[in-house]
């Protein structure tokens, strides 16, 4: 029965420190230390660095022309940003809009793929044929159904004055005000996530990870990912911090994005973002070592417990059920577990009727995308050949 104790304890609290504890742990001390002048260009400053836009298409024509307005009407000196589009085989009417749009806007390019060669292998195309590059130029690598205010460009940009600066994170809006599928709850997480990293980049001076709908790099610091990762967002920003650069995410750099609200469908993306974070595991496990390192400390409470949630949960309830008969409280949060299963699939049943509860809607969300965490694991295992991408729904 210790054993079992151990395991409950263990498991239970590190599930509390990572959702709870820690942001609230980053957030007392982005107070105190947050730096009230940091080191940023002015809008008008002439030192500015040339921008170059990289985004990978695949059957975007819902989303294409709206996409490439925000990119092109901005505050951003418009000589200074290059906008490339790849189109990956796309069926639709996706290439003719990029043709259009490169014959009546002298900085937008665009490469056509003719067979699938996945998102990651095209941005790494796009990026190999810029020409003149320069070690100060600023990459922003950005998805087709997130849009831009006209100060997004600038406002990511800025940051990049401090010299170790390597990247900087967009801040992610999911548009509109669903009432159906899981859109509050991915809006919320989402949202959620933007602050604990913007926290975290005032403490440490890095972020775990920048969202890959918009983020930007510093050439000189940006590593390409392999063309087999699912999750190249987390590479490119780890490979930052070990090239020695700093990482935020500023909160004004605005992004938009257009995103499914249905849940099988944000299931999937989700398991495919699961297998990338696996594999980025496998590559950066030394960076956990030695845990009191400060990259260390927040690899460890904002992603590793995270990516081992689906476990934590699996081992709070076998090993509470070994222990619901040693006394009063064990009994009663092993009956709580599984009312809250319970509720997770009433919830479920609930959606099929198209019928909403919220706090029931969080729970299971929260329960199925640690089932996609789980999923992702045993695909990771199996090892990802290749990166055959498949955007999701678009609204």
């Amino acid at each position: 029965m210790i054993v079992a104790q151990v395991i409950f304890w263990i498991c239970v609290a590190a599930i509390l420190y990572s959702y709870l504890f820690y942001p609230l742990f980053v957030k007392l001390l982005s107070s105190i230390l947050f730096p009230k002048n940091p080191l940023i260009f002015k809008e008008n400053d002439s030192q500015l660095p040339q921008v170059h836009i990289l985004i990978a298409v695949y059957n975007e024509e819902k989303v294409l022309a709206r996409k490439i307005a925000s990119s092109v009407i901005s505050t951003y000196p418009n000589h200074k940003v290059y906008v490339h589009f790849g189109s990956d085989g796309s069926t639709d009417g996706s290439n003719a809009m990029l043709e259009a749009a490169a014959a009546q806007h002298p900085n937008v390019f665009y490469t056509l793929f003719p067979a699938k060669t996945g998102k990651i292998g095209m941005v790494n195309s796009m990026y190999a044929a810029i020409p003149d590059v320069q070690p100060n130029d600023i990459l922003i690598l950005t998805d087709a159904n997130v849009f831009f205010e006209p100060d997004t460009i600038y406002q990511l940009v800025k940051r990049f004055a401090d010299p170790k600066m390597g990247l900087v994170g967009g801040s992610i809006i999911n548009e509109g005000n669903k009432q159906d599928g899981i859109f509050k709850q991915e809006k919320s997480y989402i949202s959620i996530e933007n602050q604990i990293k913007y926290w975290e980049g005032n403490v440490f001076g890095h972020i775990m990870g920048a969202f890959g709908a918009c983020y930007a790099v510093k050439q000189r610091f940006f590593t390409p990912a392999p063309a087999n990762f699912r999750s190249d967002d987390f590479y490119v920003s780890m490979k930052v911090l070990q090239n020695g650069g700093k990482s935020h995410v500023e909160p004004a750099a605005i992004c938009y994005e257009n995103a499914s609200d249905e849940l099988p469908v944000e299931f999937q993306r989700k398991v495919r973002i699961n297998m990338g974070n696996y594999q980025n595991l496998g590559v950066f496990w030394k960076m956990l070592l030695p845990p009191v390192s400060m990259v260390a400390f927040t690899f460890w409470s904002h992603k590793l417990l995270r990516w081992l949630g689906p476990f934590l949960l699996i081992g709070a309830y076998i090993a509470n059920a070994f222990l619901w008969e040693m006394n009063l409280f064990y009994c009663i949060a092993f009956l709580c577990q599984n009312i809250i299963l319970i509720l997770v699939l009433v919830d479920i049943v609930l959606g099929r009727l198209q019928i909403q509860v919220a706090v029931l809607r969080y729970l299971s969300y929260f329960y199925q995308m640690n089932l996609a965490l789980l999923i992702g694991w045993f695909k990771s295992i199996k090892g990802v050949q290749q990166d055959a991408w498949q955007p999701t729904k678009r609204n």
